[in-house]
């Protein structure tokens, strides 16, 4: 992972299925993602950011409206990604 590809619509996907796991499974009680963290290269990969084309990974407006602001106020970075986390608001556990 570049942090030059953070946001694009690939990484929508996979945060929000991240999302439909941690969600949809009551077994699942914690999740760890570790990102391979490369150096960032001179090209024009992860310009996909046209999340209105994305096929997958647009369950959660509020996922897609984080990843774009992100782009914009140029945060292209996975470290934005634990914010997202934090103010996401999960379910409370019944019992």
């Amino acid at each position: 992972m570049k942090n030059q590809y953070f946001g694009d619509t690939r990484d929508l996907f996979k945060y929000d299925l991240m999302l439909e796991l941690l969600l949809k499974n009551d077994f699942l009680k914690r999740f760890t993602y570790i990102p391979m963290l490369t150096e960032n290269v001179q090209n024009f990969h992860g310009r996909r950011i046209n999340y209105d084309e994305a096929r997958a990974g647009t369950q959660r407006s509020e996922l897609s409206s984080f990843l774009a602001k992100c782009e914009v106020e140029n945060r292209r970075n996975i470290d934005e990604l634990n914010k997202f986390f934090e103010s996401f608001k999960f379910p409370r556990a019944q019992g």
